[in-house]
């Protein structure tokens, strides 16, 4: 609903936001309903082929490696059954999830963040150069980004895993996500600060290609 999603089953829902699809609900919606049966009935066929297929597959997100999980521990099973037909624990499960949206929408949740929302969210260009484009490092990083947890010093502090919260670029602002967006010492991944990469000609160009 409006962009955003929640995971339910027929008993309980959890909010994910406008930064995960509706598939990854679904997938989650299976994981919550695992944690108490051991069947599950869905109305999403491909969402049945994906999980099904995780085995053989490598994990997309933190949603499909806790599925992973569950069905190591355990033989699992998954039904298909026709959506908006009046089968009363699917229609249960859809009402939650809307219910879930709707409350997290007027509490203001956090958004949970998963690849395939960074994807949808961020659309890029078809055109864009191939580094540009989303990857798995680059997906990583801006989820550190959004979720201000990742190897950022204020983050890692926090953990107890480092000394110091500041960045090097002046050694007492705390380096959190607020502070990267304007941190002089962010470069390009090559060592490169702000200031070298914008004098880079052929960096600025293929930018602009792809911003166009």
């Amino acid at each position: 609903m409006e962009d955003r999603a929640a995971a339910a089953t027929t008993t309980r829902a959890e909010y994910l936001g406008e930064m995960a699809t509706v598939a990854d609900a679904e997938e989650l919606g299976v994981s919550l309903a695992w944690e108490t049966v051991g069947t599950v009935a869905l109305d999403s066929k491909g969402v049945i082929q994906r999980i099904q297929g995780l085995q053989d597959q490598q994990p997309r997100s933190w949603i499909e490696e806790r599925l992973v999980r569950q069905m190591v521990e355990r033989p699992r099973t998954l039904m298909w059954v026709k959506g908006h037909n009046g089968v009363e624990g699917n229609e249960r499960a859809d009402g939650r999830a809307k219910e879930e949206v709707e409350r997290g929408k007027r509490m203001h949740k956090p958004d949970i963040v998963t690849p395939a929302g960074i994807r949808h969210s961020y659309r890029l260009h078809a055109g864009a150069p191939a580094h540009l484009k989303w990857n798995r490092t680059a997906i990583r990083g801006l989820t550190y980004m959004i979720t201000d947890k990742g190897p950022q010093a204020g983050w890692l502090k926090e953990l107890g895993k480092a000394e110091d919260a500041s960045c090097p670029c002046d050694g007492w602002t705390v380096q959190n996500a607020a502070h990267l967006y304007s941190c002089p010492w962010v470069g390009d991944g090559k060592g490169r600060t702000r200031e070298l990469i914008w004098k880079d000609e052929k960096w600025c160009e293929e930018l602009a290609r792809f911003i166009q």
